[in-house]
């Protein structure tokens, strides 16, 4: 029989990591960004997303996994960019329990 293991999420990690990524959001959003620097962002926060992931409990998780995705076979565009980071911003704030500026 096959065992799965339990890992505790950690606190500390999601809350560095949110604080993270809504400052990367955040900058990004106010910038025109050529297509290698949105494919750049797009990396790092797929990168962020699974490392967040990692620390959240699994209904936490399952409801990340439900946010819109960034396309994986190209560079978002600068509408689909907004689109993602606006999503996430606002669950991470959710999250966090901050208000929105």
């Amino acid at each position: 029989m096959e065992t799965v293991e339990h890992v505790e999420p950690d606190p500390v990690k999601l809350v560095r990591l949110a604080w993270m990524l809504v400052a990367l959001l955040d900058e990004t959003r106010m910038a025109s960004l050529d297509e290698p620097a949105r494919a750049r962002v797009a990396v790092t926060v797929q990168r962020s997303l699974v490392e967040l992931g990692s620390a959240l409990s699994d209904d936490l998780l399952a409801e990340l996994g439900r946010l819109l995705p960034l396309p994986a076979d190209r560079a978002p565009n600068q509408s689909e960019l907004l689109s993602v980071e606006a999503q996430l911003v606002g669950w991470l704030r959710g999250l966090l329990a901050l208000d929105a500026p």
